[in-house]
This record gives structure tokens, C-alpha cells and sequence, in this order.
């Protein structure tokens, strides 16, 4: 197989050329190195599928900090730039069938503040099939060298893959020991379990994707079968989901029948029984904890519901009298806006500018004030955020840091600044379509991604640090747009272990978590909550035989250091002495 650099060397081009028609053509559980990308050029010239542009992270070789190899390939973030990324093509070979590819590669991290990692393009000519650039992982922080790998099916038609490392956001990375290896996919027994599990999310995307005419469903749902083949948990048919959606045109867009539409807006009693709701409590008899859920619904009655118990839980904390508020917005992904200006009112008082909303259509834009008495508007408030809060709940935060009235403890939101709008179609359907974007009382918005200025291959960036604008809060302290909620005092987010990670992304948590669900008839609230010596050996029992990483730095140093002396030819020699 040949591999055609994106980041050239010095080395004249035909003669990396030459050396890269070498190697072998990866068969069937063999792997293929990549020691091509230890001579980057930090000319970053080629650009192929849409990567002409990025230019914008210092990038070259680094022989002193490597992993393994000779060098590894380094990404340095510049002050004003958004993120920088590496790449190079592998051509595959012609399959009949459905491939799966694990591509691995280790990365060592420095001040990380948004997201580093692997990335990989795989493309039918120009089209791209699959994409995937770990940002959910959430790599970030400051790490020793750790093995990150990802693994994904590829359709026949697929020829080549694009791999690489990139960098958002400030911070130092290094990238080192690439590999590819192509994996057998065997038929082997599906569970009975898991053939319902996914013959009805298939059903459900047949029945009612908008473009599902488009699609030869017989063959999809075969090879679907096939990559859960032998196969235990239920998120082993994600992949094979994502396949079949990756089938239709535009991948997302859904009809909701006159039923479903009904039962969305029509919630049942148990509705009710399960809606999360705000919780409340008194921290030393002196601080007000609230925490608050994401609310979104299409149900009046259940809005209702919810602000009613809001309200009821914020009048008997006031009634006790404390001396400072906590509110705590962390992980919370956001929810209807006028629930948010109806939080805003809690700590503001009546008639306060809470959030715009502006659009092309100048017709459709609207302004927001808080309409009822506050609760309190003196007691100090503090807002925990962390880099999940998004869209409703970073308009309380950004209103209540605006407005000076309570500081923001935590991490930079997730910047989310749009106002989606629904529709009315056909056939009692609706489309939901971006509309305008959210402007909070400063006047600045917070959305993070430019969507106006895509990238040639589709993909979205952040807006740059060049472009965003200063903005003044009612006591005139500075605060700026296009990046999120940035705190007041910033708290860094808890970076897991190694092991940890490598459990939570390969889902092994998610499915002890499920069958420790199945087994136990209640489950405490999270604060009360404490696992057994039992559960915990049970838990080791369960990840027995199951792939996962795990390598201690000292581990890793003493991999590196046998490299080295098998590199200078003196292992031999002291690899039967001790160290006393």
C-alpha cells in the first residue's frame, strides 16, 4: 500500500516517494507503521481534501521528545489562530466487503485547553465516508505519552484514509508511533438481544428518514448484522447504526408522524413521575445550592410543572435566610430560553434586558425581560459552569456575569449561540431550521463555531481571536464574544488517568454500569452513592478478558529505554542485570 504525505520533508519528493511504494500492502490482522510523518516540513504545503488552508499551528519534527521512533511530529498553537492539523493518505486496498480498520497512535499533551487527538478521513474519490476526530474523548490537560486508538468500519467502495493529528484550542501536542491494521470481520452468532435491539433502530430510520427511497435496505441491514456479528453489548451497534445513516443523503433528517408529534406535545401522567427536576440544599446552614436539569419539552403542562417546583424549592431555601447563592449549571446542555430568563428573574428584578435574539429576518427578532419579582437581588450569587454548559443555561450564566450580579466559577461554556425555529410542513411534519443567534446584555453573542465560513471539506472552526470583539458588562469590566461563557475564576477541569479514559471511551463503564442497573432493584442519588469492596471486585471480575489500555509512565519509560538500547545494540548485555 502507498502512502501519499500531506506534510512533505526536505527529502527530495520523488525519492519519499520512492521509499513510500516500498512498503507492503497491508493484508487482512497485519499492521502498517507509519515512520513517514517523523519528516514533517513546517511548510504544511500540500492541503489535499480541503486542508490547503490550515496553516495555522507551528508544526514540524522534534527529536528530543518522542515516543518510540526517531522523532515525533509536534503542534504548537499561535496566539490569534484556532487550531492546527497534520495528515497524510493510505491508500486501501479493493475489498468485496465491509472492512474494519483500528488506527492507534501515541500523543503527548502540554496545557491542552479545548481538544487534542487522532483524526481520520475515510473517502469514496473526493466523497467523505466517515470522520471522526476524537473531540469527544476529551483530551485536554497536560499528559505523559498515552496510546489513543479508535476503530471503525469501512464500506467497499471506501480507497483511501486520511490520518492525522490536530490541535484546538491553546496548548502544545506531540504525535508519535502511528499505525493502521486491518482486522478480520468474522459472521459469528449475533444475540437475540442485540438483532431486536438493532432491527428496530433500522426500522425506525426506514420508516421515517426523508430521503430512506435513496437506499438499498436489504443490503444495509446484511452488513449492519454483520458488524455486530459476536458482539456482546448494545453499543457495539452504534457503529453499525452510524452506517446505515451514513446510507442516506444528508444523514439527519427525520419525518414525525400526526402520533408521534401528539405523544412529543401530549406527555402521559408518568411524564410527570419522571421529569428531572431542580434539587436544593443548604451547605453549612449558610449557602443556597441549587441544581439545576436541562428542560426542554414540547409540553405547556410540564413546563408548568417544572417552574411551579422551582419556585416552591426557591421560596423554602429564602425562607432560610442564607447568605449566598450557589447555582450550578455544570454539565447542563441547555433547555427552553424562556425558562432561563425566568432563572435570570430569580436574582434580577422585574423589567431586566435578559437576551435578544437577531436574524436576517428583523421581523422575527426578539427581546427578552424578566416579568415577575425577583426572589433575591442582594445575597452574593456564584454560577458553576463547565465546558458542557451550553446554549439556555449559558444565557443565566453570561446574563447573571453581564449584569454583575454574581460571578461564574468553572470552565469556559460550550458556546452555543443559535435559536433553532420549527416549521410547519406536510403531512403534519415540521422542519426545525437556525434562525438567529442569541445576543445576551452586553450585546455579545457566545457562539464558538463559525458556520458561515466552512472549511473546503465541510467542516466547522472556531471563530478566530482576531475577530472577536470586546464587550463591557454593566460595572464595565471587559468581557468578550464568539468563544463560550468564560469564567470569572477559572477552575481546571479534572483530567482521568490513562486507565480511566481508555475505560470510559471502549464503553466497557457504560456496560458494567447497565448490568449493575439490571441487577440492583434502587440505586442512591449520586452524593449518597459509594461502591462495595463486593461491587468493586465485581467490577474487576467483569473487565477480565476485555480490551482496554493500560500503560503506567513507568511502563512507558521502560519500553523507551529497551528501545534505545536495542536501537544501540547493547540490550543483550544488561538485560539480565538488576538494579540494586
Amino acid at each position: 500500500m502507498r502512502t501519499k504525505l500531506i506534510l512533505y520533508s526536505n527529502v527530495k519528493r520523488p525519492v519519499i516517494l520512492l521509499l513510500l511504494s516500498a512498503l507492503a500492502a497491508i493484508a487482512t490482522g497485519q499492521t502498517l507503521l507509519n515512520p513517514d510523518f517523523e519528516q514533517p516540513d513546517t511548510a504544511f504545503t500540500s492541503g489535499l481534501h480541503g486542508w490547503r488552508a490550515n496553516r495555522q499551528y507551528e508544526t514540524g519534527r522534534d527529536t528530543q521528545i518522542r515516543h518510540a521512533g526517531r522523532s515525533s511530529v509536534y503542534l504548537k498553537s499561535i496566539p490569534g489562530k484556532t487550531f492546527g492539523a497534520f495528515s497524510q493518505m493510505v491508500t486501501l486496498p479493493a475489498r468485496a466487503a465491509v472492512r474494519k480498520y483500528r488506527v492507534s497512535g501515541y500523543i503527548k499533551r502540554d496545557a491542552v485547553e479545548q481538544f487534542t487527538g487522532i483524526w481520520i478521513n475515510v473517502f469514496e474519490g473526493e466523497t467523505s465516508l466517515f470522520f471522526d476526530n476524537m473531540q469527544a474523548r476529551n483530551l485536554n490537560g497536560t499528559a505523559d505519552w498515552m496510546e489513543v486508538a479508535t476503530e471503525f468500519f469501512v464500506e467497499e467502495t471506501a480507497n483511501e484514509i486520511q490520518i492525522g493529528g490536530l490541535l484546538v484550542g491553546p496548548g502544545r501536542v506531540w504525535f508519535d508511533s502511528f499505525a493502521i491494521t486491518e482486522t478480520p470481520v468474522r459472521i459469528e452468532q449475533v444475540p437475540d438481544s442485540l438483532r431486536t435491539y438493532l432491527t428496530e433502530a433500522l426500522d425506525r430510520i426506514q420508516q421515517n428518514a426523508l430521503h430512506r427511497d435513496s437506499v438499498n435496505w436489504s443490503t444495509v441491514r446484511e452488513r449492519a448484522l454483520l458488524m455486530v456479528s459476536g458482539q456482546t453489548s448494545y453499543a457495539s451497534c452504534y457503529p453499525a447504526i452510524r452506517y446505515a445513516l451514513s446510507k442516506l443523503k444528508d444523514h439527519h433528517s427525520f419525518l414525525m408522524d400526526a402520533t408521534a408529534t401528539t405523544q412529543w406535545s401530549q406527555p402521559d401522567a408518568d411524564a410527570f413521575r419522571k421529569m428531572p427536576l431542580t434539587t436544593g440544599e443548604m451547605l453549612g446552614g449558610k449557602i443556597a445550592l441549587l441544581e439545576m436539569p436541562p428542560v426542554s419539552s414540547g409540553s405547556e403542562a410540564l413546563n408548568t410543572y417544572f417552574a411551579d417546583q422551582l419556585q416552591h424549592l426557591l421560596d423554602s431555601l429564602d425562607r432560610m435566610r442564607p447568605q449566598g447563592w450557589i447555582l450550578d449549571l455544570r454539565g447542563n446542555p441547555g433547555g427552553l430560553l424562556h425558562e432561563a430568563v425566568n432563572i435570570v428573574n430569580v436574582f434580577t428584578p422585574k423589567g431586566q434586558l435578559v437576551v435578544n435574539t437577531h436574524g436576517k429576518v428583523t421581523e422575527w427578532d426578539k427581546t427578552y425581560h424578566t416579568l415577575n419579582a425577583p426572589v433575591d437581588t442582594e445575597i452574593p450569587l456564584v454560577v458553576l459552569t463547565s465546558k458542557n454548559s451550553a446554549s439556555a443555561s449559558e444565557i443565566v450564566a453570561g446574563s447573571i456575569q453581564d449584569l454583575d450580579r454574581g460571578v461564574v466559577v468553572g470552565q469556559k461554556s460550550f458556546g452555543k449561540g443559535l435559536v433553532q425555529s420549527t416549521r410547519p410542513l406536510s403531512f403534519n411534519t415540521q422542519l426545525k431550521v437556525t434562525t438567529a443567534k442569541y445576543y445576551i446584555p452586553s450585546g455579545r453573542c457566545i457562539q464558538l463555531l463559525d458556520y458561515s465560513h466552512r472549511n473546503a471539506d465541510g467542516s466547522v472552526a472556531s471563530f478566530a481571536d482576531s475577530l472577536k470583539k470586546e464587550f463591557k458588562t454593566k460595572g464595565g469590566r471587559k468581557v468578550y464574544d464568539g468563544g463560550g461563557v468564560s469564567p470569572d475564576m477559572a477552575v481546571d477541569a479534572r483530567v482521568l488517568s490513562p486507565v480511566a479514559q481508555s475505560l470510559i471511551n471502549k464503553l466497557i463503564i457504560f456496560d458494567y454500569a447497565s448490568k449493575y442497573r439490571s441487577t440492583h432493584a434502587s440505586i442512591p442519588a449520586v452524593k449518597n452513592f459509594s461502591l462495595s469492596d463486593a461491587d468493586f471486585q465485581d467490577f474487576l471480575n467483569f473487565i477480565k478478558g476485555k480490551e482496554y489500555d493500560y500503560n503506567t509512565k513507568t511502563e512507558q519509560s521502560l519500553e523507551e529505554f529497551k528501545k534505545k538500547a536495542q536501537d544501540e545494540k547493547y540490550f543483550d548485555a544488561i538485560k539480565n542485570r538488576t538494579i540494586n
